[in-house]
């Protein structure tokens, strides 16, 4: 591997290392069965509800797909359907516990992986990366954190 490839490659192919790394630990941790998707919908669901067609818009799917796969994450006890405090007839869906658990497992797993990285490179560097890659985003995107959604 040469310093000289393209950043966006470099980058994508630290993504895929994160990503293998990352559901590597989480299935040490008791996550066998978790699917690339699932973490998408989860860290979507984090600090507010939404509703299937919200998930598939983010997603890039249809609200068939992302009603599919949503009843997948709450037949797994990842996500609950509630109803809709805005709108009756409508369903809010939410994170369980169980859900929680495993984005704090997530989380975590994510410290381990960049505790990793400080000891390739130096914790110095890798704060380094962040301040660039954050200051890169919010000249795209401003303050505000644009929604996390799979390159598709």
């Amino acid at each position: 591997m040469t310093a000289e490839q393209p950043l966006g490659r470099l980058l994508a192919l630290a993504l895929s290392t994160v990503l293998d790394e990352l559901h590597d630990r989480l299935e040490r941790a008791g996550w066998p069965r978790v699917r690339p998707l699932w973490g998408f919908v989860l860290l979507a669901l984090r600090h507010r509800s939404r509703n299937v067609g919200e998930v598939g818009e983010l997603l890039g799917i249809t609200k068939q797909a992302a009603a599919k796969l949503v009843s997948t994450l709450v037949d797994e006890g990842f996500v609950e359907r509630r109803e809709d405090a805005r709108d009756r007839r409508a369903v809010a869906l939410g994170l369980t516990p169980q859900g929680v658990r495993f984005l704090a497992d997530a989380e975590a797993a994510y410290l381990a992986i960049e505790a990793g990285w400080a000891q390739v490179a130096g914790r110095h560097q890798v704060d380094d990366l962040r301040r660039t890659l954050t200051a890169v985003l919010r000249a795209r995107y401003g303050e505000e954190e644009p929604p996390l959604r799979p390159a598709l």
